[in-house]
């Protein structure tokens, strides 16, 4: 059976390698993107690549957006779908596909790929990505439902059902349709929880290329000689602030109140930028543990590799998070350890601003409500 992976996080591609090893697949073949302005993640990519996995790698940098239809640039979205399903219906035809496997039943891509390949007869395979493969969410559009619906109707009817044979469009701008319509053969989940007829639960293993166990053997070297011996806490910043100066500033002052405690001068913070914090911000942080007169170490500024990766390699006494979806996977990619969560000191701090933060509450309590009714 010859295998197609997309995958543009690092994340994706350590859980699409962990597939492999775990199913024994052979003939598998990639089409690797990123997300945003992430271009770097090829390097972690490189780094991360087991060899003997993969039969062939193919690059299509805006692959997780190729799908992706907003009302104010209809003619440009829909040129540039074509213009992507075409390169990516020629690797499919041209390797003779039997099976797809995608990481984001939120993703307009993942949605389009999954329709139109299970109307061809491949098998449409859904992995693990992170937070989001355990709820379904929207994809935003504006403008009223009655407006929405009429112009998915005609993109369907005009357009998508009369080239690929199925209503795409749908999708993208009715609100309150149901994803159990995509089509799903095999859904793969580290958490044990889902449990239709087509899920399996996927078991890490510590099997990596030579080039990121070099990589990790390294930081952990440099690790231990400035650590001496002092406790290790793994700090991991998330730019859940935007670009809001207020909430940049309460973001801050919740980082400073909580290692102010004189207890961290005694301790090294270890800390893990997020993929997405700007050179600024990672400025301003390592300015605010100085003044605090706090050691800090910058883990892989290098390289966007999964912090999973680390704390399977490297022991810390504990993880400072605001709500990082790492916290998911102790026990099951890397082992229990204390966490603390600062994502309630930040709320209080942006309410001092009147910064309004419904949304960012009620992703928070989802993630937290997913995880407590499945324990």
């Amino acid at each position: 059976m010859n295998n197609l992976f997309f995958i543009w996080t690092p994340f994706q591609f350590f859980v699409a390698q962990n597939i492999i090893i775990q199913e024994k697949l052979e003939n598998n073949l990639l089409i690797k993107g990123f997300v945003g302005k992430n271009k770097h993640f090829y390097d972690s990519y490189d780094l991360m690549k087991i060899d003997s996995l993969w039969k062939q790698c193919y690059t299509l940098d805006k692959l997780p957006a190729y799908a992706g239809i907003e009302k104010k640039s209809l003619l440009k979205d829909i040129v540039r779908l074509i213009k992507y399903d075409k390169n990516i219906n020629t690797i499919i035809e041209k390797n003779k596909i039997d099976a797809i496997y995608l990481g984001d039943i939120n993703n307009p891509s993942c949605r389009f790929t999954a329709l139109k390949y299970s109307l061809k007869n491949l098998k449409v395979i859904f992995f693990e990505e992170g937070t989001a493969h355990y709820y379904t969410s929207r994809i935003s559009t504006r403008g009223g439902t009655f407006f929405n619906m009429v112009i998915s109707n005609a993109l369907d009817v005009l357009f998508f059902r009369s080239k690929y044979h199925f209503k795409y469009a749908k999708f993208v701008f009715d609100k309150s349709l149901s994803l159990k319509q995509i089509p799903i053969n095999t859904r793969f989940s580290i958490l044990p929880y889902y449990h239709e007829t087509y899920d399996k639960q996927l078991q890490i293993s510590a099997v990596f290329s030579t080039n990121l166990e070099t990589y990790i053997r390294n930081e952990y070297e440099k690790l231990k000689t400035v650590s001496r011996g002092r406790e290790m806490i793994l700090f991991l910043n998330q730019p859940i602030d935007g670009v809001n100066p207020n909430a940049t500033l309460s973001l801050l002052n919740t980082i400073k109140k909580f290692f102010s405690n004189a207890a961290f001068q005694e301790k090294l913070i270890v800390i893990k930028f997020h993929p997405r914090d700007t050179d600024e911000k990672k400025i301003q942080i390592c300015n605010l543990f100085k003044e605090l007169q706090i050691d800090l170490h910058i883990l892989s500024n290098e390289y966007a590799i999964p912090v999973e990766i680390y704390l399977m390699k490297i022991k810390f006494n504990r993880i400072v998070t605001f709500y990082s979806s790492t916290f998911l996977y102790a026990g099951y990619i890397y082992p229990q350890i204390p966490i603390d969560f600062l994502i309630s000191n930040y709320i209080e701090e942006c309410k001092k601003y009147h910064i309004d933060t419904t949304n960012l509450e009620k992703t928070v309590a989802d993630i937290f409500n997913m995880i407590n009714s499945k324990q």
